[in-house]
């Protein structure tokens, strides 16, 4: 019998093992290269800011060491050491921080993967194997563990080490062994070390030793000595950290300022209490928690020493979450506040859940039944959803794509406050990694702005989300949009994959045009710089629009000609619009692609006269010409 549980047993851990690995692959990426978490690149350049690197000194990562300088340095010294292997294996060559954050988000798969294993072999030893199995699967598949498990944050670090704490707890309990507690004190300060506030992880570990102290093991003088010792020193080197350069972040801030109050809010102590009910869900709480009372009605309670443990480990997660954060009641992005006390939340409800399918009586063994199936029929539907959900390309990467291949790069990007893509040209605030770089304001438009007043401070587009558009509509809004040629309309893949994006040239052409060549591409109009009488250069920019996709890649032609003489006398040859977008990928017919200023020098004995521009396009393979309705294979421009 023996044999055949532990067989069982070995097969379930694998399986838990490979469906926390499986959901955790298949959602890690997220949306990377752009890193849709601000907290990842905050620590991404906090790292950068300890090495002394020079990317860090060039991104002004200082800033950032200013006011997490004191952080607990567990999780940073791993990024460090990430960040320099990665770049001593490409050779020196620059790495966008999507691709540091892909690494440590690996890592993180790995650190969740490795908590469940662990949460998993706790629940055994507290309520036997099934417990295991069904503590296993839930920190494996929770929907809300996953989406915030694997991220490069220091969190999933801490999962990992609070877990590894309990579960030197369980077994020091199980095995009445001194060695296993003091693994499970050393486990808590790295907690500690990576974060400050789970210093609840010491609580199961030291309650261990005080049982097995009070069960008079031997050489428990030698073992608190010890911990005491490890202790005082890590202590002594946190203490010294935060005093040199104490923490100023909003989190840190606030917690001196309102600490007392904030662990007493009521408000902020429920909200953070639904949050960490939520991976496993209130209703299936309470229908393992009602089946547990009506078994345990007329028959003493019997306290296990791990079970209180793990009841004085939970209590104080809530109140020193609130000390920092309100997650409104919601498992979103800071559930990962109270996640810590997750783990004990899974370990006490797969215990009951298990107690109540060994009982004899067939209707408690139901209830047990239901309240996993209420647990895991919405479970597996919400990983479905989430897996989905990070397959599809996030907006802002498509904006990257789109910029980086159709913009040029001639003035500033002007960017309403609190946009959702304030930060998205910010190499290292978004992860962008573009060949081309972009510069940006961010300002909301005033009433009196007009397009040529932002012109003339260097605007050339103003970017916007439908988040935005809603934010600061009015009449002159309405007016200011008026005034500026929409370029590019980007539509999300998905609701959940971002907001619309709205991309406007600030200015319109300086001549409109409605010429179309060979009914496949519409030439919208141009600028054109005609003060010969000061330079020998003309300056032209061309606006286009696709009314249907072209059949073929076409090259432009633009030739200066002497009307008098009809001689070419400047001419350029190239892509009609940016190089990295051919004509075969003017695929919206709403777009308007520009093209690179165009540099036309004329000769130092052009004369004051008659010129015209004549331009055109062509299929560069057989050199024919689109034709306009009109049967002209080019567009002429007067110039005096």
């Amino acid at each position: 019998m023996p044999y055949i549980t532990s067989t069982k047993w070995f097969v379930s851990v694998t399986l838990i093992i490979l469906l926390a690995a499986l959901v955790r692959v298949l959602t890690f990426e997220r949306f990377l290269p752009f890193a849709d978490y601000p907290d990842e690149l905050n620590m991404y350049m906090l790292a950068l800011d300890w090495r002394n690197a020079p990317l860090g000194e060039a991104y002004g990562a200082f800033r950032v060491g200013e006011w997490l300088g004191s952080y607990p340095p567990l999780f940073v010294w791993i990024a460090m050491g990430v960040q320099s292997l990665l770049e001593n294996a490409v050779g020196g060559r620059w790495l966008a921080a999507g691709e540091i954050i892909y690494w440590l988000r690996l890592l993180s798969v790995g650190y969740g993967v490795l908590t469940a294993a662990l949460i998993a072999s706790s629940a055994r030893l507290l309520a036997g194997w099934r417990a295991g199995v069904i503590a296993g699967l839930v920190w494996a598949l929770a929907a809300p563990v996953i989406e915030y498990n694997s991220l490069a944050i220091p969190d999933p670090l801490v999962y990992l080490t609070c877990a590894a704490a309990v579960w030197g707890a369980a077994r020091a309990f199980r095995q009445q062994s001194f060695a296993w507690a003091v693994a499970g004190v050393v486990a808590a300060i790295s907690a500690i070390y990576t974060k400050y506030v789970p210093v609840y992880a010491l609580l199961p570990p030291l309650l261990a030793m005080a049982w097995l102290t009070w069960r008079r093991k031997r050489g428990a003088l030698i073992w608190w000595s010890g911990v005491a010792l490890v202790g005082v020193a890590s202590a002594a080197f946190l203490i010294t950290m935060v005093s040199n350069q104490p923490l100023s972040n909003s989190e840190a801030n606030a917690a001196r300022g309102m600490g007392a109050s904030r662990l007493l809010d009521t408000s902020r102590n429920w909200n953070n209490l639904q949050t960490m009910v939520a991976p496993i869900g209130i209703f299936a709480i309470g229908l393992a928690g009602a089946g547990y009372l009506w078994a345990k009605r007329k028959r003493p309670v019997q306290m296990d020493p791990l079970l209180v443990a793990l009841i004085v480990y939970l209590l104080p997660v809530v109140p020193l979450a609130s000390l920092v954060n309100d997650t409104g009641g919601r498992a979103g992005p800071e559930i990962r506040h109270v996640m810590p006390g997750v783990i004990a939340l899974i370990l006490l409800w797969s215990g009951v859940v298990a107690h109540l399918m060994r009982t004899t009586q067939r209707w408690l063994k139901w209830i047990g039944i239901a309240a996993l199936l209420v647990w895991l029929i919405p479970t597996l539907f919400n990983v479905w959803q989430l897996v989905e959900r990070f397959q599809t390309p996030h907006i802002i990467y498509q904006l990257w794509r789109w910029s980086d291949a159709s913009l040029p790069d001639d003035g500033t990007v002007l960017i309403p406050r609190d946009s959702a893509i304030v930060a998205a040209w910010n190499r290292p605030w978004s992860g962008y990694d573009g060949q081309n770089d972009f510069q940006w304001w961010i300002e909301d438009p005033q009433p009196e702005m007009t397009a040529q007043a932002l012109a003339d401070r260097g605007m050339r587009y103003f970017a916007f989300t439908d988040g935005d558009r809603q934010r600061l509509q009015s009449p002159t809004f309405d007016t200011l949009l008026a005034q500026m040629l929409l370029l590019k309309t980007l539509h999300p893949a998905a609701p959940t994959a971002g907001s619309t994006i709205y991309v406007y040239r600030v200015l319109p052409p300086r001549q409109m045009s409605n010429v179309v060549l060979g009914e496949q591409i519409q030439l919208v109009g141009y600028d054109l710089s005609t003060d010969i009488a000061n330079t020998p250069t003309l300056m032209l920019r061309l606006y286009w629009r696709a009314p249907r996709q072209p059949l073929t890649n076409y090259s432009l032609f633009v030739h200066v000609v002497d009307t008098a003489m009809e001689t070419i006398v400047a001419q350029y040859d190239g892509a009609p619009a940016a190089v990295n977008r051919l004509t075969l990928q003017w695929d919206d017919p709403d777009e308007v692609l520009l093209s690179n200023r165009i540099s036309l020098t004329l000769p130092e004995t052009a004369i004051v006269g008659s010129y015209s521009v004549r331009l055109g396009l062509y299929d560069f393979v057989t050199g024919e010409r689109l034709r306009t309705s009109d049967g002209e294979d080019s567009v002429e421009l007067l110039l005096r």
